[in-house]
C-alpha cells in the first residue's frame, strides 16, 4: 500500500490526475477501507486475549473524533456480538463534547463517561465488579428504553483524591511500544 500511495501521489504532484488517475485514486482509497477493517479486527481479537487473560469484567474506550471512532463503534459492536458479559465504558473528548451523539454512533455500551472519568471510572469499576446498579455513578449517559438517562451530574474534579496514573510496564504492558491504545 506504501508504494501504491506514494505513485498516485505523485500524479497528483505532477498534476497529471486525469479520469483514469482518479478511478485509481478511488480504488486505492477502497483498498485502504479494507486494510482498516482488517487492522481494526486484528485488534479486536488482540484485546479478547487480553481480557482473557486479566480475566476482565469492563473495556473503555477513549472515543476521539476522526477515523478512531468508526474503529471504536465496531470493537463495541464485536464485543457484544463474542464477549456480551463484558462491559463497555466510552470516555474521552467525543464523549465530553457531543456524548448523545457519540452515543447515537456507537450504540453498543454499558456507559458513557460525559465529564472527566477520572472522577468516574473507580466507582464505575466497582459496581462492574460487584455487578451492582451504576444509576448513582455521577456524570454517566446510559442507554435507556426510549431515551438516555443521565446520572447526577459531576461534581467538582479533586485531583487529590484521584489515583497516581502508573506507567510501570507491569500494569501497563504497552508503555514504551508501538502497541500503545488510549482505552
Amino acid at each position: 500500500l506504501p508504494e501504491k500511495a506514494a505513485g498516485l501521489m505523485g500524479l497528483l504532484a505532477d498534476g497529471k490526475c486525469d479520469a483514469e488517475s482518479r478511478q485509481s485514486l478511488v480504488a486505492f482509497h477502497d483498498e485502504l477501507d479494507a486494510s482498516q477493517v482488517g487492522v481494526v479486527d486484528a485488534i479486536f481479537w488482540e484485546l479478547c486475549g487480553k481480557i482473557a487473560a486479566h480475566q476482565s469484567v469492563a473495556i473503555g474506550f477513549k472515543c476521539w473524533f476522526g477515523d478512531g471512532l468508526p474503529a471504536v463503534k465496531r470493537w463495541c459492536a464485536l464485543f457484544r456480538q463474542h464477549l456480551p458479559e463484558v462491559k463497555i465504558l466510552l470516555g474521552g473528548p467525543a464523549c465530553q463534547i457531543a456524548p448523545e451523539q457519540t452515543a447515537r454512533f456507537i450504540e453498543n455500551f454499558d456507559a458513557v463517561a460525559t465529564g472527566d472519568a477520572e472522577s468516574t471510572i473507580v466507582r464505575l469499576l466497582d459496581c462492574f465488579e460487584a455487578r451492582a446498579s451504576i444509576e448513582d455513578v455521577p456524570g454517566l449517559l446510559l442507554p435507556g428504553t426510549g431515551g438516555w438517562r443521565r446520572t447526577p451530574p459531576l461534581g467538582a474534579l479533586d485531583i487529590t483524591a484521584t489515583a497516581e496514573a502508573s506507567y510501570d510496564p507491569r500494569v501497563y504492558p504497552a508503555v514504551g511500544t508501538d502497541d500503545k491504545l488510549n482505552f
